[in-house]
């Protein structure tokens, strides 16, 4: 994925009983790593 790409990922709850997915922002790629921002409002 290019950076700048927005993506879902899965966004743990506080607790950690669950999570739900959210909009972030791909910022860098690497071959084994990926680096997002989430957007919030």
């Amino acid at each position: 994925m290019p950076k700048g790409t927005i993506v879902l990922i899965p966004f743990p709850f506080t607790n950690l009983a669950g999570n739900k997915l959210r909009p972030a922002l791909i910022l860098a790629e690497m071959p084994l790593d990926v680096t997002v921002s989430f957007i919030t409002t």
